[in-house]
């Protein structure tokens, strides 16, 4: 199985494939292999003001909840289906909560 830096376990590193290459050229692509930290990348909404952001994330829950919600096809799908349903609602509860907690103090 491949590392997110595209080196397989159990092989040195010199030990190098195709796939491997394919690997690195996804991940620097993403920025995952830049040589930074994953905390040296400017966040995506740090131009959000924290409301904005609280609103951000509502819209993609409901987002995330209207894909799901269309009717899975086969019988093995509803029961993956209903457990990210399940998932959305937790998210919805944090959020909620989160906003409550985070509004209320600043």
């Amino acid at each position: 199985m491949p590392s997110i830096l595209g080196t397989r376990r159990g092989r040195g590193r010199g030990a190098r494939d195709p796939q491997d290459r394919r690997y690195d050229r996804r991940d620097r692509a993403r920025g995952i292999g830049d040589g930074k930290r994953v905390g040296d990348h400017t966040p995506v909404d740090a131009h959000l003001t924290r409301t904005a952001r609280f609103d951000k994330a509502i819209e993609r829950r409901n987002k995330a909840e209207q894909d799901i919600k269309h009717e899975a096809d086969q019988l093995a799908t509803k029961g993956l289906q209903m457990l990210v349903i399940h998932q959305i609602d937790a998210a919805r509860k944090e959020v909620r909560h989160v906003m409550q907690t985070v509004l209320s103090h600043g």
